[in-house]
């Protein structure tokens, strides 16, 4: 099942998180006020800090270092384990995922950033995909459409302009976004697979993966509103009781 929805933020910071199954937790978290970034970088293991590297500008490896270090805290508020301790496999090579450990849960969680936000989910053992876009005029935002977009999406969005093409673009590309990530398939094939539709009032929603429109039925995606001037969504691949939607605060 589709929904949209906008959610009310909760603050919380450190202090072990409790987490029940059927339940999905969103964090959102502002990047310029996670902390100092040599002490983050100290808790990443060394494929994150190659990554890191590899980013020409120093904002946006800066932009990384603060979101990676912030999802290992939070994920820490659920295992209990230090986060430096935490060992991520698949770095570099697709979806990211907890090692897993002889007292672990089934754990997983979704990263995304944009701008100066990033968006964290967590959920237990369904799988789940975040993403999140600063709302911003993009130049060749049509060009973008035809290409990774299906026709009848193009043509949703070629009867919009102004401030509601921008929004129903992001609408869609978050949307597309989420669900992939949830997938943990590349890009460039899950978005020649996934079919999404706009509705009346600019939101998005899932229509068919591969041909098959039961997965509309059998996904849940969300529409998240974490701040002014950000959109995002959440992609979960069963259905759940309750989503919790929380701000990380690293200065409480």
């Amino acid at each position: 099942m589709s929904a949209s929805m906008t959610n009310d933020w909760t603050g919380a910071s450190a202090g072990r998180a409790g987490l029940e199954n059927g339940e999905v937790h969103v964090w959102s978290a502002l990047l310029e006020d996670g902390g100092d970034s040599d002490q983050l970088a100290r808790l990443l293991q060394p494929e994150e800090r190659a990554c890191a590297v590899a980013f020409a500008s120093d904002p946006d490896r800066r932009l990384y270092v603060h979101s990676h270090g912030i999802l290992r805290r939070i994920l820490s508020l659920y295992t209990g384990r230090e986060p430096g301790e935490l060992v991520f496999e698949g770095i570099g090579c697709g979806k990211p995922r907890l090692e897993r450990t002889p007292d672990g849960g089934d754990l997983h969680f979704s990263l995304s950033h944009s701008g100066c936000m990033c968006l964290i989910a967590v959920s237990l053992r369904s799988p789940v995909g975040v993403d999140v876009e600063r709302l911003r005029p993009l130049p060749d935002a049509r060009g973008i459409a035809r290409r990774w977009f299906t026709a009848a999406e193009d043509d949703a969005l070629a009867r919009l302009s102004g401030a509601a093409f921008e929004r129903a673009f992001f609408a869609l590309w978050t949307h597309r976004e989420a669900v992939t990530k949830a997938l943990g398939e590349n890009l460039e094939t899950a978005f020649s697979e996934l079919a999404c539709a706009l509705d009346s009032d600019g939101s998005a929603r899932l229509v068919s993966w591969r041909g098959d429109e039961g997965v509309a039925r059998r996904w849940r995606v969300c529409r998240l509103e974490p701040a002014g001037g950000y959109l995002g969504a959440l992609a979960v691949l069963e259905c759940f009781d309750s989503l919790k939607c929380l701000t990380w605060d690293a200065r409480i």
